[in-house]
Parts: structure tokens; C-alpha cells; sequence
């Protein structure tokens, strides 16, 4: 018998999802929106993209689109299952401003749009970059100039 109780916190967090069964969308603070495999075959696997925002209910829509569309997004493919979508200007312009990498809990389909709340996130397992340091370079050995 311990001589107090304990005090249990709930973790808070998520696991991660399980390789490419369900869909992953997440955001770092640069704009980069990435998507798996799942995620971006439930679009229908576009060259484009149109980003969509809903200020009452604080989400994000992705909807497929036309790569000649003036507001098209391109899509691109990063390694084998991994889709990135350069959406600075979009995140700037709604005031999205993650502090890190953040996934979307739960991204789903409404009417050929894929919406991800913006409430229901969680931070991912990697800390946020802060910039590449250039290495050091061993001092020189050799003369002292006298």
C-alpha cells in the first residue's frame, strides 16, 4: 500500500498512424501540407490542388483542381508514398500559424473535398527545425604569423 495516491495524467496525444492503411495530412509552420498515400488517392490523385478555408468552423479543405487554374496548388510526390503541397502564401494569408509539425486527427471526404480541423490536431514526434548550422571547421595548424 503506497502512502499517497497516485496523480495519473492522461496522455494527451495520438499514436502515429499505422504506415498507409489511414490517411495522414500534416503542416509544418513553413506551409508545407503533406499527405500520404491514403489521403491523396482519396482526392483522386491530382496534379493540383485548390485550398479551401472555413473561418466558423476553423478547417481546411483540399479539393482536386486544374494545374492551369490560377489558384491551383501543384502536388508533388516525395519518395515513394509522400505528397507535398507548398501552401505558404495560403497558410500566411489565414493566419495558421503552427508552432510545429501538427497532423490532422482525423481527415475525411465531404463532397470531393478533403477537410481537416484545425482543432483536432496533434504535434508530431519531431521537433521543429530550427535552420541548418554550418559545422564548424577544425583550426588551421601550422605557422603563427609573427
Amino acid at each position: 500500500m503506497l502512502p499517497y495516491p497516485r496523480d495519473w495524467v492522461e496522455f494527451q496525444g495520438s499514436p502515429p498512424p499505422r504506415s498507409g492503411k489511414r490517411p495522414y495530412v500534416s503542416v509544418n509552420p513553413r506551409g508545407i501540407i503533406v499527405l500520404n498515400r491514403c489521403a491523396f488517392g482519396m482526392l483522386g490523385e491530382p496534379v493540383a490542388v485548390a485550398l479551401l478555408f472555413d473561418f466558423h468552423r476553423f478547417t481546411i479543405g483540399i479539393r482536386p483542381a486544374a494545374l492551369i487554374m490560377p489558384n491551383a496548388f501543384p502536388v508533388s510526390q516525395r519518395g515513394n508514398s509522400t505528397y507535398v503541397i507548398q501552401a505558404k502564401s495560403f497558410v500566411d494569408f489565414n493566419y495558421i500559424k503552427p508552432s510545429g509539425t501538427f497532423r490532422f486527427l482525423d481527415p475525411n471526404m465531404e463532397n470531393d473535398v478533403l477537410v481537416l480541423d484545425i482543432a483536432h490536431v496533434a504535434r508530431t514526434t519531431q521537433t521543429p527545425r530550427l535552420g541548418w548550422r554550418k559545422k564548424k571547421s577544425p583550426p588551421e595548424t601550422g605557422s603563427v604569423p609573427s
